[in-house]
């Protein structure tokens, strides 16, 4: 029976994972697959040694605060692998966890493949020569990353993007509208301010502050906020408060049928994209995470899609720019402007065309299944 371990840190990496997961089994339905995951991963078969839910941090500020747990997470995995020896590890993304454990495993002599690439051209070459050193094979879901690698001489293979395949819109509009009791043919404004506790806490008020400056200048717009199984519901209470905004759990539909959207940076921004909304990004992090990030951070811009596109195609307001007096003009204008709405959308068909096809996860699987046969 062949032995899968995983690791996926973060709420993006249980839905990736959990597509993963669901095509390992499909080629063998005896296999073991265990290690860090969510409720995705779990429902798609595979054992959990500790959730996402412990395991997400913000920021190097939150990470130091964490150390101690983190240290012994990663003590009580190394020892799991040298036990049980399992003939792939699979990481999904969380680099700053999962490239030490991809140097422990490989001085164990066991096979690495890493899905959803850390973001090494981001943040300099240091880790580029890890990733070569350590890991068998990087199984990309950006074309550029494909180029980036084999410049450096790292096996890699463009997979296409997994959200291609997990981004399914349900219910219809009609039923969704009705379901949150929201009147039937007026525009919406979505918030979607993460999935983690700390960037709600950072976020969240803001996002709240610029949409109740939105909705006096657009009094017909409902405003929802995409809410997340990982956050406290008093959290949320906390923040909202009486403020008429209504709380989705079902993000995709809520960005579909959306007129437009406040981001925090991150998946969503790709999300986004895929579904067409017109949208703003936004983040926040601590001052110390800011000033660490400008010194080691090598990019233009900060959302993934604009990194895709390799342009600005989404407005980014980031740290003190993220304030009403700079999102909500912007904001008006792209609800307002038709030409502002179509130049974006242009922006999101140049991006879409650089995520490739789908089927990421099976290939991944069928890539995982090849390396585990190169042991026989």
């Amino acid at each position: 029976m062949k032995n899968v371990f995983i690791i996926a840190g973060e709420t993006s990496g249980d839905l990736h994972g959990s597509g993963l997961v669901r095509e390992l089994r499909n080629i063998d339905c005896q296999i073991k697959i265990w290690g860090i995951g969510g409720e995705k991963m779990r429902a798609a078969g595979m054992e959990t040694e500790y959730d996402i839910s412990q395991m997400a941090f913000l920021g190097f500020s939150e990470v130091i605060r964490h150390l101690p747990f983190i240290w012994q997470v990663l003590h009580h995995i190394k020892r799991l692998l040298r036990e049980q020896r399992p003939d792939l590890v699979i990481l999904i993304d969380y680099p700053g966890f999962n490239l030490r454990i991809a140097a422990f495993v490989h001085h164990l002599g066991l096979k690495v493949l890493y899905y959803i690439s850390p973001q090494v051209w981001a943040w300099g070459k240091n880790r580029v020569k890890k990733i070569a050193r350590f890991v068998d094979r990087m199984a990309v879901i950006f074309k550029f990353e494909e180029d980036f690698y084999r410049n450096h001489n790292v096996p890699v293979t463009f997979v296409g993007h997994p959200l291609l395949d997990s981004l399914q819109i349900r219910p219809t509009k009609n039923e969704f509208y009705e379901k949150y009791h929201l009147t039937a043919g007026a525009p919406v404004m979505a918030l979607l301010p993460g999935s983690r506790i700390q960037e709600i806490h950072r976020l969240l008020p803001d996002m709240v502050e610029i949409a109740g400056q939105f909705k006096w200048k657009v009094p017909e717009i409902r405003l929802c906020v995409s809410i997340s199984e990982n956050v406290p519901a008093a959290i949320y209470d906390k923040i909202l408060q009486d403020m008429e905004i209504t709380r989705v759990p079902e993000t995709y539909p809520l960005m579909a049928y959306s007129s437009l959207m406040l981001v925090a940076s991150g998946t969503a921004t790709v999300e986004g994209t895929i579904v067409g909304t017109p949208f703003v990004v936004v983040y926040k992090v601590s001052p110390f995470s800011y000033w660490l990030a400008k010194k080691l951070i090598k990019v233009d811009y900060i959302a993934m899609a604009n990194i895709i596109a390799g342009q600005l195609v989404v407005p980014e307001f980031i740290q003190d720019d993220f304030c009403p007096g700079k999102v909500l003009p912007v904001l008006l204008k792209l609800q307002q402007n038709e030409q502002e709405r179509k130049k974006m959308e242009s922006g999101f068909n140049l991006i879409r065309k650089r995520l490739g096809s789908k089927g990421s996860a099976k290939r991944v699987a069928e890539l995982a299944f090849s390396m585990m046969r190169e042991n026989d």
